[in-house]
């Protein structure tokens, strides 16, 4: 007598697929007369040159997986904690519970990396300057020391104008725009040590062009 054999299948995603690496940042934003100006980084040589949004980082698992089994965390709030380390005195600037209620998710995207993680989920969050004064805080914020005394940012934070002429493909809205410092030079994708981080930056220029910017 004859049985069909059934294959039982196998759990999704219990190491049978590479993990993305979970990470959160943020972008520090205002509306101008041209369009959009954000805050950058230049990255450090410890962490690979280029350029980078405000702050961002991965997300501290290792803690989540001390707490119990049930457990909620703010993905918010670890964008938070990475601006914190990378700029020191953000939360002078803006409070934890502010800056969950005004940051807003803009890009959730999972990226193939050249790196030991080989793909990023990033979760990115754009934070509008709600006036000049508190744009110039952000701005003059000095790179944060983290432990062992070493600082993720080589200098000031720099603004770049984010413009666009047409309307923007929010799968590939890096093709739409432009990012330049008031001398007109223009940053290409290479120049970002994630080019994810351009593709995030033109997001929210999306999310301007629809009304859809808080």
């Amino acid at each position: 007598m004859s049985h069909n054999v059934v294959a039982e299948p196998k759990p999704k995603n219990q190491q049978q697929w590479k993990m993305a690496a979970s990470g959160a940042g943020v972008i520090v934003c205002r509306r101008i007369e041209a369009g959009l100006e954000v805050l950058l980084s230049m990255r450090a040589k410890i962490v690979g040159e280029g350029f980078g949004i405000t702050g961002g980082g991965f997300v501290k698992c290792d803690a989540l997986l001390a707490m119990p089994i049930g457990t909620v965390i703010q993905t918010a709030d670890e964008a938070f904690g990475e601006a914190c380390e990378e700029n020191g005195g953000f939360e002078t600037v803006i409070s934890k519970d502010a800056f969950l209620e005004r940051a807003q998710s803009v890009c959730q995207i999972h990226a193939r990396i050249d790196d030991l993680n080989e793909v990023h989920v990033a979760n990115m969050y754009a934070l509008r300057a709600q006036s000049t004064a508190e744009w110039n805080q952000f701005k003059a914020l000095p790179p944060g020391i983290e432990d062992g005394g070493k600082s993720e940012r080589s200098g000031p934070l720099l603004p770049y104008v984010v413009r666009w002429s047409s309307p923007i493909d929010r799968r590939k809205p890096e093709r739409f725009v432009t990012i330049e410092n008031p001398e007109g030079w223009q940053l290409r994708l290479s120049d970002f040590f994630h080019p994810h981080e351009f593709h995030a930056i033109a997001t929210i220029a999306w999310y301007e062009q629809n009304g859809k910017l808080w």
